[in-house]
């Protein structure tokens, strides 16, 4: 049986991050700088560290519209966050871990609804 679920995901940081989520030990999702993702595709997978690196499978990537949100710095902190919102179809008794990837510490929070 599989379950329908809301997984979000939000870390509070400006600093340049890659956040991903996996299912028993798979990637599902990657969210990461326009600038890594432009590497990756002229072949430079090395700027990953090296277990995203390995686990990053780009000839399944899926392209969707991009938008561009700037982001800026509030005099009172971290105020915005990167997030991952997504539908997800998972098994029972599943590991979900995530990846965090970045220069600096971030406060962030992980949900997983049942649909």
């Amino acid at each position: 049986m599989i379950y329908l679920n809301r997984i979000c995901l939000a870390v509070f940081t400006l600093e340049s991050t890659i956040l991903q989520i996996y299912v028993n030990n798979e990637p599902i999702f990657s969210l990461q700088p326009e600038l890594v993702q432009s590497l990756q595709n002229q072949g430079s997978a090395n700027i990953l560290p090296p277990a995203a690196a390995s686990n990053m499978m780009l000839s399944d990537q899926k392209k969707e519209n991009q938008y561009h949100l700037q982001r800026f710095k509030h005099s009172i902190g971290e105020v915005s966050c990167l997030h991952i919102d997504e539908y997800v179809s998972l098994p029972p008794e599943c590991t979900i871990s995530v990846r965090y990837y970045s220069s600096a510490l971030a406060q962030g929070f992980l949900s997983i609804n049942k649909m």
